[in-house]
């Protein structure tokens, strides 16, 4: 539903097929409106787009295999193509030409990309929850590297583990493979937006 602040005029928009959905967002340039969907006959999550001027709605669903599928949170950049987070990395849609391509971490961890974001230059974002880590890809390169989320004066100044504690961390796979962040010191980012303006990247965290 789009409604007007002004009058209070309300206009509906449908969306054939869906059996659910949850998060709205819309692309930098105002023309379409993307959701999460959940399409009837489909597992897992398909991309939603509806055009704000027809009223159009169509879907995009990854092709099986693609790692898990589209998860959580997306980001439609200002050249019309849209960012899916996914586990182990993230996906890109062209939806011009329905091309999806994943993207990989740059390391191994638990895999689990919490929140995605895109800056102007069309390259990925993604808050990798369990790792603390914020994951980013160049689209021109396809290469992937990662930022660390922990600050470094918990290293020093500030850490309260012992050598048990990182021993057993360790075995656990605390912000690593084991999906582990409810610890001191973990900072877990969540959902993930792009400030235009300041060309700046908002991440909140879960603690």
């Amino acid at each position: 539903v789009k409604l007007n602040v002004n009058t209070g005029q309300a206009t509906g928009f449908s969306a054939p097929g869906v059996t659910g959905g949850g998060r709205i967002y819309i692309d930098p340039q105002g023309k379409y409106l993307w959701l999460d969907v959940r399409v009837r006959g489909q597992q897992g999550l398909s991309a939603g787009r509806i055009d704000i001027a027809s009223g159009t709605f169509e879907t995009f669903t990854p092709p099986l295999g693609m790692s898990t599928g589209f998860q959580i949170q997306m980001a439609p950049d200002s050249r019309g193509n849209v960012w899916l987070a996914s586990q182990h990395g993230g996906i890109h849609l062209n939806p011009s030409t329905k091309l999806f391509r994943f993207f990989p971490d740059a390391t191994l961890q638990d895999g689990m990309t919490y929140g995605m974001a895109t800056d102007s230059r069309g390259n990925g974002w993604l808050a990798k929850y369990g790792a603390d880590k914020i994951g980013f890809v160049d689209i021109e390169t396809g290469k992937a590297s990662e930022i660390e989320m922990r600050p470094p004066w918990l290293k020093t100044d500030e850490d309260v583990l012992t050598p048990s504690d990182r021993e057993a961390y360790a075995k656990l796979g605390v912000g690593t493979w084991g999906g582990i962040n409810q610890v001191p010191g973990r900072q877990a980012p969540r959902r993930l937006n792009y400030d235009a303006k300041a060309d700046v990247i908002w991440g909140a965290n879960n603690h």
